[in-house]
């Protein structure tokens, strides 16, 4: 029994570090919104929009650096299947 509780412990201590989106830096154009702003990267069929909650902790840093139609330098965390802005580490606006 004993085993097995250190053993689910483990697991849940090491589980979530796995599955992690490491940090990476992408540039791109900030769309704002009323519900969810994004970061439009790319063009035609290679563009995606990582989109964030226009109300969130991630929104509020990134319009502290960037505006609506700036161009964008960000460094965080992107979930690539969802689109989705998940954790913001840095915000640098550029020049497009």
């Amino acid at each position: 029994m004993n085993r097995f509780i250190i053993t689910m412990a483990l697991t849940a201590i090491t589980f979530p570090a796995l599955s992690a989106q490491p940090l990476q830096t992408l540039t791109g154009v900030v769309k704002g919104g009323t519900a969810d702003s994004c970061l439009n990267v790319g063009a035609g069929k290679d563009e995606k929009c990582y989109s964030f909650g226009s109300r969130s902790s991630i929104a509020k840093k990134l319009f502290a650096a960037c505006k609506e139609d700036d161009g964008c330098m960000v460094t965080g965390r992107f979930d690539h299947d969802k689109e989705q802005l998940v954790s913001l580490e840095k915000a640098v606006k550029v020049k497009p």
